[in-house]
């Protein structure tokens, strides 16, 4: 078996060069031949679609990642699924569409980069819904770096403030889950793997 293994030409660190080289060996182990391109790389033209029996699209690129689906590829991840990862907002849409349960979710109005959110009013609607401890996430981020905890109404005007005018969500803080999480992959409906994580010094498990 042969796999294009794409990544992002841009993303440059410690943790990623691990996650491409456990790939590679999971690869190796299993007698694949990995071929691997980066986004740039395939941004101009692509490969044949005989040359390979499937994507490991390890990226964010959707747009990219469309054109490989046009082009007839089969992708793991598909770009509808990586274009509603990465997005917090659509996420939650996504979870309420097919009632599938999570904490409390208030997704942001929408605003515009030149303008930002004049009028944070909606911001006490929200906690309404939510409480305090509430948790802001931007729509989009990694690493937990993008996430926080706001105990009260002040700081959450000034947290907005801040990442202003990005998009983000608002949500109920599940204190008996600080600083825990389980992430379990599921494939065909059965869970094949998970792991937990953990931070005693931090409300993020993956900061």
């Amino acid at each position: 078996m042969k796999l294009l293994f794409v990544i992002n030409e841009f993303l440059e660190s410690a943790g990623f060069s691990f996650v491409y080289g456990f790939f590679r060996s999971a690869a190796e182990t299993r007698n694949v031949s990995l071929a691997v391109k980066t986004n740039a790389d395939l941004s101009v033209s692509l490969p044949a679609k005989t040359d390979f029996d499937g994507v490991i699209f390890w990226d964010k690129d959707v747009l990219l990642a469309e054109r490989l689906e046009n082009a007839g590829f089969r992708l793991f991840n598909r770009a509808k699924a990586i274009e509603i990862c990465d997005s917090k907002q659509k996420t939650a849409l996504c979870f309420e569409k097919h009632k599938i349960p999570s904490p409390t979710t208030v997704i942001s109005p929408k605003t515009y980069e030149n303008i930002g959110y004049t009028n944070l009013d909606f911001l006490e609607k929200a906690a309404e819904k939510t409480g305090f401890p509430m948790i802001i996430k931007e729509e989009f981020g990694s690493f937990g770096k993008q996430v926080y905890l706001v105990n009260d109404l002040e700081k959450a005007r000034e947290t907005v403030g801040k990442i202003s005018p990005k998009g983000f969500v608002m949500q109920e803080f599940i204190s008996d889950c600080r600083g825990v999480d389980l992430r379990l992959c599921v494939i065909g409906g059965k869970v094949v793997s998970a792991i937990k994580r953990s931070n005693p010094e931090d409300f993020r498990s993956n900061i």
